[in-house]
């Protein structure tokens, strides 16, 4: 269900965003930093050629944008999640432009 809600500017925390292209290269360098994390060396078993990447390029296809995320003192809210990462950069501008301007 989508509703409209106004929240007041000085309540305004902080604002973030996440794009699909963000999403989908922490997709492909999470296993790696992981395994150097445990002193592992799994470069062959994630190189280019490997099943596994090829696994992780084929899921990274239907990794969605997560939209904007505005914190306030009272509660989070969440909008423009599945937009391309361009109109999900172009929202956020906009909104932080204006932000800037009442700060």
């Amino acid at each position: 269900m989508k509703k409209v809600v106004n929240i007041p500017v000085p309540d305004i925390i902080d604002m973030d965003y996440s794009t699909a292209s963000k999403q989908k290269a922490s997709l492909r360098t999470a296993p790696i930093k992981r395994a150097g994390d445990m002193n592992r060396n799994y470069a062959n078993t994630l190189s280019p050629d490997s099943r596994a990447f090829k696994v992780i390029e084929y899921i990274s296809r239907f990794v969605r944008s997560k939209g904007i995320v505005i914190k306030t003192r009272k509660d989070i809210y969440t909008f423009a999640q599945g937009l391309p990462d361009n109109e999900v950069l172009y929202i956020f501008s906009l909104i932080a432009v204006r932000l800037k301007d009442y700060r």
